[in-house]
């Protein structure tokens, strides 16, 4: 790839300048990735001129970046970072079923309010990541439903055969497609009540700036052209603050 020889030269620029302020640069707890959105592109590993990846053994690029809790993935697709969480979710899931039964233990609304306290935010953890205008989200939905089965199994107590429509009615629990786009909705509303001084204020449209001032990936910054083609969560929530009839 052509931004390996660059790699190299800015690693080597941070070493001679971390070196200079007395710092020590530790070679082997350096990561690469490659992001690229285009199929079977190759990720080579990077010679970074120092030791020990250099001659022979080079630094092979990782899969998946982990920041904050996040995954990204090189097409930052984040089906890893789904994948986790669902996973966490799950088990979650299956912990939560220790803490009693239809017959004993914690009562029907104490076990609602388990799910939405503590399934709920690790399953739904990044959900602006992943939940776009325009996003493949049927697989998605349909892995998050099957979670919540489970759940409203532990809650109601009913058999496994039972239809898992009526499960979630009688545990008061909504389809996920709905929750997903309530919890969007929820998103956008905080978006839109933002004080006029906040950060992320100078990533929305001119008219939502406030008194922050642009940057240069900012909504407002960017041309119609560009703005038609993206997908990003800060577009949608723009979008949906635009229905708001009340002003904040």
């Amino acid at each position: 790839m052509q931004n390996l020889p660059k790699l190299t030269k800015a690693y080597g620029i941070i070493y001679r300048l971390l070196t200079a302020l007395g710092l020590v640069l530790e070679h082997d707890k350096s990561e690469v990735y490659h992001f690229s959105r285009s199929r079977g592109e190759s990720h080579p590993p990077i010679n970074l001129g120092f030791t020990p990846y250099m001659g022979a053994t080079l630094l092979g690029p990782k899969l998946y970046w982990r920041y904050l809790g996040f995954y990204f993935d090189h097409s930052l697709m984040f089906c890893e970072h789904i994948r986790y969480y669902m996973m966490n979710a799950m088990t979650l899931v299956k912990a939560l079923g220790m803490l009693g039964n239809s017959n004993r233990g914690v009562s029907v609304m104490h076990k609602h309010l388990l799910y939405h306290t503590c399934m709920v935010p690790v399953a739904m953890y990044g959900l602006q990541l992943w939940y776009l205008q325009g996003a493949r989200l049927k697989g998605i939905t349909k892995q998050l439903s099957a979670v919540q089965c489970l759940v409203a199994l532990w809650i109601t107590g009913c058999f496994r055969t039972s239809p898992t429509r009526g499960m979630e009615a009688l545990a008061g629990l909504l389809l996920m497609h709905i929750l997903l786009k309530r919890l969007v909705a929820c998103n956008c509303i905080r978006t839109a009540t933002l004080g006029h001084s906040h950060p992320i204020r100078a990533l929305l449209e001119l008219a939502q700036v406030g008194s922050t001032p642009l940057v240069p990936l900012g909504l407002g910054s960017l041309s119609s052209a560009v703005k038609c083609q993206l997908v990003s969560p800060v577009k949608d929530a723009v979008a949906k603050c635009a229905e708001f009839t009340e002003t904040f």
